[in-house]
């Protein structure tokens, strides 16, 4: 049986003490080239209504970063009339969160595409989210550890930190429900592919992550807390069904109904008519 909880490529060695290295703070995100950023949010089609090809033709019309987002450059674009000028532009300043995000990946040289997933779980403040604890890349987006990792070393924090264990936990769950099908998971089996992947303490972890509720325990096994509820109710619904359905009474025949049954009382009702006006 294929191994549920593999471990993901090395991260490697968290890098040299802060005295070896230049410090990173919260700030660094905003030495992100507004130029790349821009790009990014595009070519990821992060942009509502914004395809690859009119997006290829923004630079021509001067629009290399948001502050060159309005009508006016839009309605020169080849391709974009007015009215669609309008709804771009209306349609970017809507994704302002999204594009946050993007600004924070890009920084950390990650993937802008992840920022679907951080709005669509977090919401407009997102970033905001992800600055104030960045492991919720891990469970908030299909991010790998690796890269989380990475993202929050860029915000000056390292694989000790102790909201990293509970996200190591959830990311482990969610991509075996997701690539195996189990939406819940051997505790020995779980805590062993955390230790595997950094985290120092497992069961210190998972009981971080049961008292903030993101994960469940059932029996021997867990599972992210919106799995659970959802084969809950799945469960719920079920038990409602059998409750509520009447059984056939023993010795009741069955009557069973030929799709040509209709047309043949049809027409012996049509017989009776026509013998009648004869």
């Amino acid at each position: 049986m294929p191994d549920e909880y593999p471990t993901a490529a090395a991260p490697g060695p968290d890098p040299a003490p802060e005295t070896e290295r230049a410090p990173e703070t919260e700030h660094d995100d905003a030495a992100a080239d507004p130029a790349a950023v821009f790009s990014a949010f595009c070519e990821a089609a992060l942009w509502p209504g914004l395809g690859r090809t009119t997006a290829a033709r923004l630079p021509a019309a001067g629009i290399t970063r948001p502050g060159n987002v309005d009508v006016g450059r839009l309605g020169t674009v080849e391709g974009v009339t007015g009215p669609r000028a309008r709804r771009l532009a209306d349609s970017f300043r809507a994704a302002a969160g999204t594009y946050a995000v993007v600004e924070l990946l890009v920084a950390a040289d990650l993937p802008a595409r992840l920022a679907r997933g951080a709005t669509d779980r977090l919401g407009p403040t997102a970033a905001e989210a992800l600055r104030a604890d960045p492991w919720m890349l891990l469970t908030a987006t299909d991010a790998e550890i690796g890269q989380a990792d990475r993202f929050a070393r860029r915000r000056g924090l390292h694989r000790d930190d102790p909201r990293r264990g509970p996200a190591v936990l959830t990311h482990l769950l969610g991509r075996a429900a997701t690539r195996a099908g189990d939406t819940a998971g051997p505790v020995g089996a779980v805590l062993q592919a955390a230790a595997r992947e950094g985290v120092a303490d497992p069961r210190r972890a998972l009981d971080a992550a049961l008292d903030d509720g993101r994960i469940i325990a059932v029996g021997d096994r867990i599972a992210l807390e919106r799995y659970a509820m959802a084969e809950q109710s799945i469960a719920d619904g079920i038990e409602r069904l059998v409750a509520t359905a009447e059984p056939l009474r023993e010795g009741a025949p069955r009557v069973r109904r030929r799709p040509d049954d209709d047309s043949d009382e049809d027409s012996d009702e049509d017989s009776d008519e026509d013998a009648a006006e004869a």
